[in-house]
């Protein structure tokens, strides 16, 4: 007969644990920031490769009796070894930067997942440039992916933070130059550049040029180029930036004929490949065959139904479509006669736009 009581590993390594904090029978001792480790060899082979390569490969370490450590936080340190004999760590917003990077030092693959996917749920238009860093130093792709997807994805929101406004000139125009950014117009691409320049314009006057490369001007209304743009100071005395205004508002403007030869790069639209958009249910029956007014839309990243402020119609057999970005529900059934009018929604705000009736003929 096998007996396996569960409970077996974990009171031992708890007693081990005890031993730890009060210095018994341990034969290492790690120095970090002047602070000292009292550990036991054993348990540290066991749990993590760095010490196993370190105390079995013949290192110099390996015949020590204290080791010094470089390059960590020792609050880090000191909960990391607590997981080494316990197998809980606690990660926290106020941690987790000092966790993952010493989880990767000692290539606790587990553990250093475990603090990424912690941080794909921090995530927020004020933290994710930083993290996409951070990501990228320590080698976690999927953090990274995520956080880069949400900068796309919430560019508008990004682009009035602290972080934003500290990125370097190449940052930005690597930014700028994405095909992928969420924005409602290139007028908020160009309003974004502004304030960068803005945040420090003693430094950054004269960069208006570089950015402007990078921002589809063809893609502005004409009176926002006229009125807005070729009237910015960052503009109109810099020859570079208005060569590129010319462009726009001759050879695509006013001489459309010629829009073949700009290019690609500054005339195609953006389009965010993260953004997927909403699914909306307008109108209808009801279970019991009843004309329906309600408007609702699925929320595709959070898989969940929401409902809109209702039509001010009953409407079946119901006509919808997308123009500039606003919903169009036409015509239908109210249940007792055919309808000649339109009701139009602004999704951005999820409201009735305006309602409009049309001629019956």
């Amino acid at each position: 007969m096998d007996f396996s009581p569960q409970n077996c590993f974990s009171a031992a390594f708890s007693k081990l644990d005890k031993l730890r904090t009060r210095h018994e029978l341990c034969d290492i001792v790690l120095r970090l920031e002047g602070q000292e480790f009292h550990a036991h060899k054993v348990i540290l082979i066991a749990c993590c490769p760095y010490f196993e390569a370190m105390f079995l490969s013949g290192m110099s370490e390996s015949r020590q009796s204290v080791v010094d450590l470089q390059g960590l936080s020792p609050d880090a340190f000191e909960a990391i070894l607590r997981f080494f004999y316990t197998g809980n760590i606690r990660i926290t917003k106020d941690n987790v930067q000092t966790i993952l990077p010493a989880s990767s030092i000692f290539q606790l693959d587990d553990l250093k997942k475990a603090c990424a996917n912690f941080l794909v749920h921090q995530l927020a238009p004020c933290n994710c440039l930083g993290i996409t860093t951070f990501a990228r130093t320590y080698g976690c792709p999927r953090l990274e992916e995520q956080a880069w997807k949400h900068t796309l994805l919430r560019f508008v929101e990004v682009s009035s933070t602290e972080e934003f406004y500290q990125l370097e000139l190449t940052e930005v125009c690597q930014l700028l130059r994405c095909d992928h950014i969420k924005v409602a117009s290139e007028e908020q691409v160009f309003e974004a550049a502004v304030r960068w320049i803005e945040h420090n314009p003693m430094q950054r006057g004269q960069c208006m040029s570089q950015l402007l490369r990078h921002i589809r001007l063809p893609l502005l209304p004409l009176p926002v180029l006229a009125d807005k743009v070729k009237c910015h100071p960052y503009i109109k005395d810099d020859l570079e930036c208005r060569n590129l205004l010319d462009e726009a508002l001759i050879s695509y403007h006013l001489l459309p004929e010629r829009r073949g030869s700009l290019p690609a790069e500054r005339t195609r639209a953006r389009r965010c490949l993260y953004d997927m958009g909403m699914i909306y249910a307008v109108g209808g029956l009801s279970s019991g065959r009843g004309n329906l007014s309600s408007v609702e839309r699925f929320d595709q990243e959070k898989s969940a139904w929401e409902s809109s402020k209702a039509m001010t119609t009953l409407r079946s057999r119901v006509g919808v479509a997308v123009v500039d970005r606003k919903l169009f529900a036409f015509g239908g059934y109210d249940g007792s006669s055919r309808l000649f009018t339109v009701e139009c929604y602004n999704p951005e705000h999820f409201s009735l736009h305006y309602r409009r009736d049309y001629d019956k003929s």
